[in-house]
């Protein structure tokens, strides 16, 4: 009977369609000649290319499915706790080497996944009005009345930023880091700008004097997932003279680079980002260090890198004595540069 039942759900699935005549189960009359020693019927053995998966029908006793059930489970929570605990090593491994490095450094995931070396003071921008909020807390933050405003004249002597932006207009944005840039115009060194946007407008050549002024001092500049970050915006950073340290993990938009992939036209010319990249390594002389993050990914089978910059300019700014960060340390490789 459940050999009866199994074999009418087997035929009445699209995974099994064409078994019987297959198989040759029908005897003389049409009727289904059933194999009592048969038990188990597996989608594969039709060798369906078209299966995006396949599907195992099997009857046993409810005691053995039990019993396999617990020893599936049994794997899986192996596998899982293997799988953990060699994710937990790594984090802590990049940890130990970011702690070494000592200086600023914010993780992509954040903590309790990442682990961040925070800045002197972690700022927000939210309806055009500024907070001290800690980075954990900026995108889940509510402007309620709560939180009062932050004091601008607690940034004097303020080395390191970091800055993210929420529900505000461009204009606002100008307005409050000008403040900013004036408080600590002659002390800041590190501007850390999560999910910058607008770059010329509020550190480039279009920004306010005090922005141009301060960035002219800059030793370290993170634009990590940056929004509509385009090659121009990319020239902008050439203008910061005393640079050594860039970051634009996840800021290189691939979306420049398929427009140039997809006309033939333009099939033998320089990547969108390439001239700009180039045109940042020969001005900003004492640029020492570049971290491009997971460039190297491929997303729906096309290469961030491929289609944002040509490898003759990573192969330039080698030889100018640039290091190039793209992706994470593997396993067994010691760094400390973060």
């Amino acid at each position: 009977e459940a050999i009866l039942y199994a074999i009418a759900q087997r035929d009445r699935s699209c995974w099994f369609e064409g078994w019987a005549e297959m198989h040759d189960e029908y005897d003389e009359d049409d009727d289904i000649s059933i194999d009592e020693s048969v038990d188990q019927w597996c989608s594969s053995d039709l060798e369906n290319v078209d299966n995006d998966e396949e599907q195992i029908i099997q009857v046993m006793l409810l005691s053995e499915y039990s019993e396999e059930k617990e020893r599936r489970n049994k794997i899986l929570k192996k596998a899982y706790e293997e799988q953990l605990a060699k994710t937990d090593a790594a984090r802590c491994k990049k940890a130990q080497q970011i702690r070494r490095a000592g200086r600023v450094y914010y993780s992509f995931p954040p903590p309790p996944r990442g682990y961040d070396i925070p800045a002197d003071v972690e700022l927000l921008i939210c309806n055009g009005k500024l907070f001290n909020v800690p980075r954990k807390d900026q995108l889940q933050f509510k402007d309620e009345g709560q939180v009062a405003p932050f004091d601008i004249s607690r940034l004097t002597a303020c080395k390191s930023i970091e800055l993210q932006v929420i529900n505000s207009k461009r204009e606002d944005i100008m307005k409050v880091t000008e403040l900013i840039f004036a408080s600590c115009i002659d002390k800041l060194e590190e501007f850390h700008w999560i999910g910058a946007r607008d770059v010329p407008y509020i550190i480039g050549s279009n920004s306010g004097p005090h922005a141009r002024e301060c960035m002219q001092n800059l030793k370290v500049l993170s634009l990590p997932f940056a929004r509509g970050f385009d090659p121009d915006d990319l020239v902008e950073v050439s203008k910061f003279p005393s640079l050594e340290r860039l970051d634009l993990r996840s800021s290189l938009d691939m979306q420049h680079g398929m427009c140039i992939y997809y006309d033939d036209s333009g099939r033998n010319t320089e990547m969108p980002y390439s001239e700009a990249f180039l045109t940042v390594c020969q001005k900003c002389e004492h640029l020492n260090h570049i971290d491009l993050g997971d460039i190297m990914t491929e997303l729906d089978g096309f290469s961030v890198f491929a289609m944002t910059l040509d490898r003759f300019v990573l192969i330039e700014a080698l030889e100018k004595g640039i290091n190039l960060k793209l992706g994470d340390a593997s396993d067994d490789e010691e760094s400390d540069d973060y």
